[in-house]
Parts: structure tokens; sequence; C-alpha cells
């Protein structure tokens, strides 16, 4: 309780009530997870990061990009930052994280798998964090098979006894 006492001469009491607004931080967290010999060099892993008022609150949303350079040992993690260094999110507001696409870093036959967690609602006395996780999965295989049929007179391939010889390419995303 505050005690206010009024001067007996009639005077104003003036009393100060600072606001502080609180806020936290936003942690993206990095997990790679491969099976050993698909990853030839980790590529460097970026998205976006939003945080927007809950419910009617009033105010702008605050954004921003992420990178971060993974390794496949052990989780990796950033502040979401912005021009003014790590970004001061309000109380109450909920994150999201977006991961663009990661090109290469994996053997052939591989690609990555993204998932990006849950939005995140920021509270005081801690730092909100979302995880995204890129998984190197085998991508789909199909069984070839090649046939040659010969039609015509025994004769006409006779003298090709041993055999007929052919070259199959297969490509994926411009590697042969």
């Amino acid at each position: 309780p505050v005690i206010v006492e009024v001067p007996s001469d009639g005077g104003a009491a003036v009393i100060v009530n600072p606001t502080v607004r609180v806020t936290s931080l936003l942690q993206i967290t990095k997990v790679v997870v491969a099976p050993e010999g698909a990853i030839t060099t980790l590529p460097p892993f970026a998205g976006t990061w939003t945080c927007e008022p809950a419910g009617t609150n009033a105010g702008a949303a605050l954004s921003g990009e992420w990178t971060i350079h993974a390794s496949a040992d052990q989780p990796v993690s950033v502040i979401a930052s912005d021009a003014g260094g790590p970004a001061s999110i309000p109380l109450g507001w909920n994150c999201a994280v977006t991961e663009t696409k990661p090109e290469g870093g994996l053997a052939f036959g591989y690609g990555w798998n993204t998932d990006v967690g849950e939005s995140v609602a920021v509270t005081a006395n801690g730092t909100a964090s979302i995880t995204v996780t890129n998984t190197a999965a085998l991508l789909p295989t199909a069984k070839l098979t090649v046939s040659k049929t010969v039609t015509g007179p025994a004769l006409a391939f006779s003298a090709r006894s041993a055999g007929y010889e052919g070259l199959v390419i297969c490509a994926l995303g411009g590697v042969t």
C-alpha cells in the first residue's frame, strides 16, 4: 500500500507509478540427425522468425532472419536478433520460425526432411525456445529393369550370340 499525505495548505500530491515493459528472448535451436556417411559437409541453415502480440494486444510484430552453422554431433542455438542485437520480445507475444530448405551437404541418394517446432508464447523468467530438426533421409528408390527383344530371322542375330551392349544413365537433381 502507498500512503499519500496531502499538504495542509491544499497543495496537490504527485504520485509517480512508472511502468516497465517485461521482455524475454527467443532461442532457436538446430538439431541435425543423420546416419553415418549421409553428411558430406553441413550447409548453413537459415530461416526467419516472427513474434506477434497475442489476442487483442496492440503493437507491431517483430521479425528477423537467423542463420546457424550446425554440428552433426550436438544441437546448436542462436538468440533471435534484430538490428540492435538480441531482440527484446514483450511478455505474452507468440513466436514462430520458418526454415529455408537446406541445399546440399549430403551424400548421393539422401535428402533433407525438416521439422519446425510449434510456435511458443514468450513468458517472464526465461527464454522462449523453438527447435528446428533436419533429418538426412534416404530418397525413395525404384527398381530398374532393362530388357532387349530381338525380332526377325534367326540368322540376323546369330552372329551376336555374345550379347548386346548398352548404356543406362540415371540422374537426380542434375547429378548422374
